[in-house]
């Protein structure tokens, strides 16, 4: 029996439909995720009463959310938020998606931390802040730089911080990242290839990319170890790093 019109799954199977026609992969899954954020409930919600009517307006509403998304715009962008670590991250077109695979490298941060109490972290080209904000959930005693050369990215980082009910003991900043103090170790996590990192005596994790950025810069590296990180492309360096002579 076909789903009655004007319910959630009619709405489901009409808008699943639509995306399908367009070449998205997940029609189903993200009919579901507009749907539900349209009506201010879960994707569950939607199974457990599938015969519930959907009124004149939010059916409008869904059908331009559908239109959106037929047209390839990332769905993140339309909900305006991703999940990332169990936290629930503004995103925005200023700012990257974070991707699950990234949160490897959030952990594999974490095991480079292990031990360093009050360590000096910098998330280069913080972009959504979703590193920084996870190593402050994880790891409260971090003094976390969140840094960044977009001024519209700083915006949706502070506000995932504010809204997490975060702290960054160093900030947010614009430019370039230099770590410097008083502190025995420093790590920097960088995100991409966008920003090149000047940091003090420590430790960095890096992209060979990013080490090419920064060739000529004053800074010498020396290898600690290679990492693959699944899910990102290329070889993900440990190095020391100090000022050269």
């Amino acid at each position: 029996m076909s789903p009655a019109p004007g319910t959630i799954a009619s709405s489901l199977a009409e808008g699943a439909a639509r995306l399908g026609e367009a070449g998205v992969d997940s029609a189903r899954h993200d009919a579901e995720l507009l749907l539900a954020a349209v009506l201010g409930t879960d994707r569950l919600s939607l199974y457990v009463e599938p015969m519930r009517p959907v009124d004149g307006a939010a059916a409008a509403r869904y059908r331009e959310l559908i239109d959106r998304r037929t047209g390839h715009e990332p769905v993140q962008y339309i909900l305006g938020w991703e999940e990332f670590r169990g936290l629930r991250l503004t995103v925005t077109p200023d700012v990257l998606i974070p991707r699950p695979e990234t949160e490897g490298l959030v952990e594999l941060t974490l095991e480079r931390l292990t031990g360093l109490d009050h360590a000096v972290v910098a998330d280069v080209g913080t972009g959504s802040g979703a590193i920084a904000c996870a190593l402050a959930a994880a790891r409260p005693d971090l003094e976390l730089l969140a840094v960044d050369q977009s001024l519209g990215a700083l915006a949706v980082a502070s506000d995932n911080v504010r809204t997490l009910g975060l702290e960054l003991r160093s900030g947010l900043h614009t430019g370039e990242c230099e770590l410097v103090g008083d502190k025995p170790a420093g790590v920097a996590v960088n995100t991409g290839a966008r920003v090149a990192a000047k940091a003090a005596p420590g430790e960095v994790l890096v992209s060979r990319t990013v080490k090419d950025l920064v060739a000529g810069s004053g800074i010498e590296f020396e290898e600690r170890g290679t990492h693959k990180l699944k899910g990102l492309a290329g070889e993900w360096q440990l190095y020391a790093v100090s000022s050269a002579k």
